[in-house]
């Protein structure tokens, strides 16, 4: 009898289980239709029992059928219109409703229906006084309808799925569902390890280790191994502590996951368990935590001791085997590794209990002893009842799998997978010792698709497969080996080789340096330097300084090695070509259908007019190209260096890069390959003549080129670039500036253009010995040249604030003529007074003269043509600014009498506070007493600055007889006894 009681006991447990697994699987859409079909519920009995209050209430909202016009009607319509439209929209995008809009939805249909078809329904206004029928109700109910509608279609009709094309390998593991192969054999492991835990009972926890390297496969087998146990009558719980964040969170979290699991079986023990974690938490928060790993900390206290009995009496009686899963220990600190396995071993050690822990053991034991948390190796034995090894994965399986997968990432390129796979087979590519896991291979071939088609056939196969390695293994070490290849290699001619031992000197205290300033590491033989400069044979620090674990230095030096060995053949695109080692040492991706093959062929042509054209035409569609291969391009010959110089200097002229970067590009090529290259060694003088001729007597280049490299050349510390001083360059640069402004005298300059002042301060700043007849010369250019001059004006004219009429006259106009006053005078000479835009721009100049320009002036140039255009462009180039219109008025008031100019200077406006205007500037210059007042609020200051003037001189007593002050406002002057003593001289803007 008790045995039947017993086994009815079991079914029934079962079967709980089995309805509590459904419903937690259906739990939160069962509780959104239940709230749903509640809330309709509710609202039909509301309408039922309260459908005379609901109607008096509607009815004092809602307007009478009157209110009804073809006004309002096609508002509606419109209204109706875009709220279709905009449901089309959601269907189109795939919207999935929410429960609350889909309640709504619900609620507004059974509403509508109500008072549509009960027996008091309503009568609904017809839309436009149509006869045949159409109302707002039908309007309504179509909009209801309509996205109801939506919603069924989005629920019941799944959107079509977009054609997956493989771009990429994820790396997944397997999910344990058999739709997957088992390529490493773990299933049969899995089936093993399940048939000997779920059937024993233990009286304390059990914890198995599934040790296993990083990308060895652990989550696999985990996964393999849970999707079996779910076949038993187990409870099973997935704990994956790397995605908390502190120690408490792992325990809480842990502890609610574990309490959750065993709910379905028993709500006594649940919160059972919810009580003891609440307990613990309080204990963690006052106790340290190695205190948890001595023995009588496993009595915790005797509250919690308490709970944890009841919670192993309360297991006991559901009678289940518990398999916790816990994957991925190693990607956890050392206190996140002490908590978890503080949890398998105090804590969380129930009865019946299995931990199942995915780790690598290596990295385990590495980051405790790295914390200090552990002081023996075998400490992590004690928590550990079974190891499982999983086996190293043999290298013939990872390159079966490396196939499969890039056959499948690039499916329609059979050739180029031929290629890949010949070399892989073969020992040039170093796969077997860079490739240990499955993770390795996904990662390579993610690596390879992306990189090939940047590569194409710029690269050696071999050599293109083996410094993808190289970058994934050694990260830090190409950052190195990019900023200092000669440390590690050995230039001869154009190929780069791995130092040989013996090669070069290495000082007694050059290895500490060479530690501490790169980053350092190689592998193999003793052959090569870097063994002997690493010292490995005595200490390693590859790990801290460069992240490299020490087992992997020999590793390093062979990958090195196998693509830099000076043993090897060196077909034309291997990587020890330096400029093909430059390129892909800087991760350039730069993919083009302009070859380096083409570059080399290119570069080779020995006739320079022909060698022009081409880069004319090349320059089209490859200028950034150009550049680009020039700064890996090592010249081999003068030839080669000779027209890289003339790339560089052809695309100055072109004015479509940066010059600026141009010529710093150009110095560095210079230094480098002439004092470095030693192919040029010989050739270092000539090559230095010849860069001298093309811009002093050849009329290779434009002039403003000429100019622009000798100025550039010019500065102290490029002198040596060319083999000339400051004193050799000054007499040239000063004749092709007198060439150069000659062409532009014949020129019509461009208001826009200033490269012109470019060339003129880069001559100044050669020294004051070129002040004057740079000055001078340029003076000379604009004399009878008056339309360049009138430019020259617009040029020197700044306008301060963009969007008003504010303009001061350039700091620039001193260095060309002296001061202000002497380019004035030369302007008034050589404009033309006769002309309307001549005589503004003198109308402007002379303002600035009366303020001795040291204010802004404002005006409104309207004729003279050149600043009309600069203002055109401006506002073009920056349109916003202008559309604030800031419109500032500025007035210029002459004051004919000495002594009223005095009255005002010695009583600066203390009526100024009641009038409300702004303070006014004094002047005196050769045209007189003058008082300049500026509004920037617009108040149209002319006439009130007139009336305060009036009041002050009626209120004081002057050195002259006052009989009459009349103001005249309309003529804008103060008048005394007939005489007018204050006038307005200007307004701008007028």
């Amino acid at each position: 009898m008790k045995k039947l009681f017993l086994e009815n006991k079991q079914f029934v447990l079962n079967a709980a289980s089995k309805f509590e697994n459904f419903f937690n699987k259906k739990e939160l859409e069962l509780l959104r239709i239940t709230r749903t079909v509640l809330l309709l519920i509710f609202l039909g009995l509301l309408l039922a029992f309260f459908h005379g209050k609901l109607e008096v209430l509607f009815l004092k909202v809602i307007p009478s059928p009157g209110w009804s016009n073809r006004v309002t009607d096609g508002l509606f319509l419109l209204l109706f219109l875009i709220i279709y439209l905009h449901g089309l929209r959601l269907l189109r995008k795939n919207y999935v409703f929410s429960s609350f809009q889909i309640s709504l939805l619900l609620s507004a249909l059974v509403v509508l229906l109500f008072f549509h078809f009960t027996e008091k329904a309503w009568r609904f206004s017809p839309v436009l006084n149509s006869d045949w029928g159409l109302t707002y109700f039908h309007l309504l109910f179509g909009i209801v309808i309509h996205f109801i509608g939506i919603v069924l279609y989005t629920s019941l009709i799944p959107p079509k799925q977009k054609k997956n094309i493989a771009s990429f390998c994820e790396d997944i593991s397997i999910q344990g569902n058999n739709s997957e192969p088992d390529l490493l054999n773990y299933t049969k492991l899995a089936i093993n390890l399940k048939e000997k835990i779920s059937y024993q009972s233990f009286i304390n926890s059990f914890t198995v280790g599934v040790v296993g390297p990083w990308g060895n496969g652990k989550s696999s087998f985990i996964n393999l191994l849970e999707n079996e146990i779910k076949k038993t009558d187990s409870i099973t719980l997935h704990f994956r502590p790397y995605l908390n964040h502190t120690e408490d969170e792992i325990s809480m979290e842990f502890f609610h996951a574990f309490q959750e699991a065993l709910r379905p079986y028993s709500g006594k023990v649940s919160d059972l368990i919810l009580e003891y974690s609440n307990k613990l938490l309080n204990l963690y928060q006052t106790k340290n935590i190695r205190n948890f790993f001595k023995k009588e900390s496993v009595n915790v206290d005797s509250s919690a001791n308490s709970t944890f009995r009841k919670i192993n009496s309360s297991l006991e009686e559901i009678n289940k085997k518990i398999i916790v899963f816990v994957d991925d220990l190693d990607r956890l600190n050392e206190i996140e590794i002490l908590q978890v396995l503080k949890l398998i071993r105090n804590t969380a050690n129930f009865t019946n209990t299995t931990f199942i822990v995915g780790m690598d053991k290596g990295y385990v034991l590495k980051r405790l002893n790295s914390g200090d948390s552990v002081l023996d190796n075998r400490f992590i034995d004690k928590f550990f009842q079974l190891e499982i090894y999983l086996p190293e994965i043999d290298s013939s399986i990872l390159k079966v799998q490396f196939k499969k997968i890039l056959k499948k990432l690039i499916p329609d390129s059979q050739p180029k997978l031929e290629q890949i796979y010949s070399k892989i087979d073969s020992d040039k590519v170093l796969f077997d010792d860079h490739i240990r896991n499955l993770r390795d291979v996904k990662r390579f071939c993610n690596q390879i698709l992306f990189e090939f088609d940047f590569v194409n056939q710029e690269l050696d196969l071999k050599d293109f497969l083996n410094f993808i390695l190289l970058k994934l293994k050694f990260p830090n070490f190409i950052t190195q080996l990019r900023r200092y290849p000669e440390r590690f290699l050995h230039l001869e001619g154009k190929e780069y080789t791995l130092r040989l031992e013996g090669e070069g000197e290495v000082e007694a205290n050059d290895r500490e340096n060479f530690i501490l300033d790169l980053t350092r590491e190689y592998f193999n033989p003793k052959k090569y330097q870097l063994y002997s400069r690493l010292n490995l044979e005595e200490d390693c620090k590859l790990e801290s300084e460069l992240g490299i674990q020490c087992e992997d230095s020999e590793l390093l030096i062979k990958t090195l090695a196998r693509l830099f060995d000076s043993e090897d053949d060196t077909p034309p695109n291997s990587i020890k070509i330096t400029t093909n080692f430059r390129r892909f040492i800087q991760l350039d991706y730069n993919n083009s259908d302009f070859l380096f093959k083409d570059f080399e062929n290119f570069i080779q042509q020995d006739d320079q007019s022909k060698f022009k054209e081409e880069i004319i035409k090349l320059s089209v569609d490859h200028r950034e190209e150009l550049i680009a291969l020039l700064d890996y391009f090592v010249p081999q010959n003068s030839q080669e260096f000779q027209n890289s110089i003339l790339i560089y200097l052809f695309q100055l002229e072109t004015n479509n890069l940066d010059h600026g970067e141009l010529m710093r590009k150009l110095s560095s090529f210079i230094l480098i390959h002439l004092e470095e290259n030693k192919s040029l060694e010989r050739s270092e003088k000539n090559l230095k003549e010849w860069i001298w001729r093309l811009v002093d007597q050849d009329d290779y280049l434009q002039l403003e080129t000429q100019l622009k490299i000798l100025i550039y050349f010019g500065e102290i510390k490029k002198n040596n670039l060319i083999n000339k001083n400051k004193e050799e360059i000054i007499p040239v640069v000063i004749k092709k500036y007198r060439e150069y402004l000659e062409r532009r005298r014949k020129e019509k300059w461009k208001v826009n253009d200033y490269s012109f002042y470019k060339i003129y301060h880069g001559i100044r700043a050669f020294g004051e010995e070129t002040h004057d007849i740079t000055n001078k010369v340029f003076i000379e250019s604009l004399i009878n040249n008056t339309e360049n001059l009138r430019i020259f004006c617009a040029q020197i004219t700044e306008l301060e604030t963009l969007g008003a009429n504010n303009y001061k006259i350039s700091e620039s106009a001193k260095l060309f003529f002296g001061s202000h006053e002497a380019f004035v005078s030369f302007v008034q000479k050589g404009l033309n007074e006769k002309d309307d835009g001549d005589k503004e721009y003198l109308n402007f100049l002379k303002l600035n003269t009366i303020v001795d320009f040291k204010i802004e002036v404002i005006f409104k140039f309207k004729k003279f043509i050149p600043m009309v255009q600069k203002i055109n462009l401006l506002r073009n180039n920056h349109e916003a600014m202008f559309n604030q219109k800031i419109e500032v008025e500025q007035v210029f008031y002459k004051i004919h009498d000495e002594a009223i100019f005095n009255l005002f200077l010695q009583h600066p406006w203390d009526m100024e506070e009641h009038f409300k205007i702004n303070h006014l500037l004094s002047f005196t210059s050769k045209d007189g007493h003058f008082l300049v007042g500026t509004d920037y609020y617009n108040t149209k200051i002319s006439s009130r600055y007139l009336q305060t003037m009036r009041v002050i001189l009626e209120m004081k007593n002057l050195p002259i007889a006052v009989n009459n002050v009349v103001l005249k406002s309309s003529e804008g002057q103060i008048k005394i006894d007939g005489k007018v003593v204050i006038e307005v001289y200007s307004i701008q803007p007028n």
